[in-house]
């Protein structure tokens, strides 16, 4: 056996075409004479399926399609007609039971699925060779021209299991399942030919759990709720392993209250409870949902087992994402209570996320009580955090007591250092340490060489940038999106236009395509600096690029337009904001609203206020005096007071601004004591509304400063 593996080997390395195929159908044949080296392991599959299996990735490698079910994906019928003593065999079983076929003389009796079937159980029921039965089911197939029905693969699939060839039932279940998955009376005629072909329960059982999980497999994980449902009719329940897959499938398509209902009608020992219940608190953790998780890791008595570690770790790590830093500290603390020993990840997840708070001291108590040994990542966290801050003198203490600890720096080390340094402008140590990392043999990263060409480029000295960027080319490191971005968006903030157009040229010869950010850069530099009309022209080429700019660029030539008189084209573009889901905020409106006040355009801007408010703006009290201070400047009070009232309806108070605004339309209405007029009215109107001001709001009010 072991030299016909090693030729097998050799075969399928120096020789991938019919050799190697004919090895394998040679080891089908002389089964028999190697059974005692194919010992069927616990999981159903002899080192033989084993071995099929790699020559079936082989066969996918070189073009086959997934899960078809074709005689060239097992065997070949010409390779098994050269081997008289397998074709004697089947011929000699099937003309003692009665059917007359001759392989090399074509078929006596008709291969309809029920011969066909009958066949294969008589082939089988004789020998106790699956892979002898499977080779008839294929050459019956191609001999009758015509795919087999469903009864005859059902018996095949049967036949499968029993002779741990699981792989070939799925393959042919998968195949079934697929042909017509949208047709409700096709699965039942599965499910039901299914259990007229078996009467041995136990392979039953089997047969439908590969029967479901090739659906989960699929992603037809309504089918296999279908059958789950048909299945416990019959009293037949799928194995735990195939629960657990529906489970998953159901879990990852957001489907909660169907995967409980599953849950629920499990029978599963203890221990298989508390992994399942994690796949729910997993799930509440991805989704953010905190609250569930937490509720479920605490009720897990109910369900007859206690949470693990791995369960209050997914929490910890959860509720540090959403920076429910107490609650987290709390749950770790917990567990130590427990008697349970905290994991790695729980530990670095908290200590991680209390660093970046600028919390240091309990992120240090974290490490004392949970007696952990800090690594590079922990060590990184304290770092990182000192970095941001710009306090380098402690920074730099705690890497050299990271060295003395024995823990050797890498590229994320060196990384986070730089940064730091660029950030306090101190060139000079970057580089130092730079020259450090490349000394050591750790190999820099994007981000490393990004910091230091944005360090260069806030300095102004871009002929270090560059020649930073050109120090990537040549260590045949391809500069990405990042680093040009980065020495782009320099140029820009110098108003060096021509040499950020320049580098766009390069990035595109160089094959790296921009991105929004890109082009985000560009039209906030040509803005910047009065060059309107380009940033139009860079909007165009986002359109024939089909990329869809994001909420800076519209904010950005919104205002443009808005400063420039350009109203339609604004206004153009705040509505294809709405229509792509960006809901502009309340400076984007404000700008715009302010532009038409200007202009004395107040009909368009309380048009265009209303529709803003049905988009879902909320208006602030900035907003709102805009528009009272346009209407009021064109004597329209009554327009001013109607939005006076919706504020204080927001429960939003007038300020002195908004008195202002009125007391100018009072007056240029001619109204006498405008200013008790005006204030008696908007004390009034605060009354009526339950709005009262105390003696620091009533200052402020109607305090005009003379």
């Amino acid at each position: 056996m072991n030299s016909l593996m090693r030729l097998f080997s050799s075969f399928y390395i120096h020789d991938r075409g019919l050799k190697c195929e004919k090895i394998l159908n040679f080891l089908v044949l002389k089964r028999n004479l190697v059974a005692p080296c194919l010992q069927v392991s616990g999981d159903g599959f002899s080192t033989f399926a084993d071995l099929c299996g790699s020559f079936e990735k082989f066969r996918l490698a070189n073009g086959k399609k997934r899960g078809d079910i074709d005689k060239k994906d097992f065997s070949r019928p010409e390779s098994w007609k050269k081997e008289e003593n397998a074709t004697k065999k089947i011929m000699s079983i099937l003309f003692n039971r009665g059917w007359k076929i001759n392989f090399s003389d074509g078929i006596v009796v008709e291969l309809d699925d029920l011969n066909v079937s009958r066949m294969l159980n008589d082939l089988f029921s004789e020998s106790s060779n699956a892979i002898l039965v499977f080779y008839f089911f294929n050459w019956s197939e191609k001999s009758s021209g015509s795919r087999h029905g469903v009864f005859s693969m059902c018996t095949m699939v049967r036949i499968a299991v029993i002779g741990n060839l699981n792989h070939i039932a799925m393959k042919i279940l998968h195949y079934l399942v697929r042909i017509n998955s949208g047709d409700s009376n096709w699965h039942y005629l599965i499910f039901r030919t299914i259990h007229q072909t078996c009467e041995d329960r136990q392979v039953l059982e089997i047969m439908y759990s590969i029967l479901v999980n090739s659906c989960v497999k699929e992603n037809m994980v309504d089918l296999a709720l279908k059958f789950l449902n048909w299945m416990k009719l019959l009293k037949v329940f799928p194995s735990i392993v195939v629960y657990k897959y529906l489970l998953k499938a159901l879990l990852k398509s957001n489907q909660m209250e169907l995967a409980w209902d599953v849950f629920e009608e499990m029978h599963i020992h203890k221990s298989e409870t508390t992994f399942i219940i994690g796949l729910f608190i997993h799930e509440y953790c991805v989704e953010g949902n905190v609250t569930c998780a937490s509720k479920l890791l605490f009720e897990m008595k109910k369900y007859g087992c206690e949470a693990d570690i791995v369960s209050y770790t997914m929490l910890i790590k959860a509720l540090c994402k959403k920076s429910l830093l107490k609650e987290a500290t709390s749950l770790f603390f917990k567990i130590i209570q427990l008697g349970m020993h905290p994991d790695l990840v729980s530990i670095t997840s908290l200590v991680d996320h209390l660093c970046k708070l600028g919390k240091l001291t309990e992120a240090m108590d974290i490490l004392e009580v949970s007696g952990c040994h800090p690594d590079n990542f922990v060590y990184n966290c304290f770092i990182s955090k000192l970095c941001t801050d710009g306090d380098m003198v402690e920074a730099t203490k705690l890497l050299a007591k990271m060295l003395e600890s024995g823990i050797s720096l890498d590229c994320h080390n060196y990384t986070t250092m730089i940064g730091g340094y660029c950030k306090v402008s101190d060139k000079g140590q970057a580089l130092k340490l730079f020259g450090e990392m490349l000394r050591r043999g750790i190999k820099p990263t994007v981000v490393t060489y990004s910091l230091l060409i944005d360090c260069y480029c806030k300095g102004g000295d871009f002929s270090q940038a560059e020649y930073i960027l050109n120090m990537v080319k040549k260590e045949n490191v391809k500069p990405d999106v990042i680093i040009y971005n980065v020495i782009i968006d320099g140029y820009c903030k110098k108003g060096l236009l021509l040499k950020a157009f320049k580098w766009l040229n390069q990035m595109e010869r160089g094959n790296c395509n921009p991105d929004i950010t890109t082009y985000n850069i560009l039209t906030h530099g040509l803005l910047k600096w009065g060059f309107s009309k380009e940033a139009w022209q860079i909007m165009d080429e986002l359109v024939r690029r089909d990329l869809c700019p994001d909420k800076f660029t519209f904010t950005n030539m919104i205002e443009s337009g808005s400063k420039e008189g350009n109203f339609g084209d604004a206004y153009l573009i705040w509505c294809h904001m709405n229509e792509n889901g960006m809901s502009p905020d309340l400076v984007v409106c404000s700008a715009l609203l302010n532009a038409y006040r200007k202009t004395q355009q107040m009909e368009k801007a309380e048009a265009l206020f209303h529709k803003m408010l049905e988009a879902g703006l909320v208006p602030d009290v900035i907003l709102y005096n805009i528009l009272i201070n346009g209407f009021c400047g064109e004597g329209k009070i009554r327009d001013a007071w109607k939005l006076v009232n919706m504020m204080t309806e927001q429960g939003l108070v007038p300020n002195n601004a908004t008195y202002r605004a009125l007391l100018h339309g009072f007056h240029k209405t001619g109204v006498e004591n405008a200013v008790g007029h005006v204030a008696t009215k908007l004390q009034a109107l605060l009354a009526k509304k339950g709005i009262e001001l105390n003696g620091y709001m009533y200052e402020d009010l109607f305090d005009l400063g003379e």
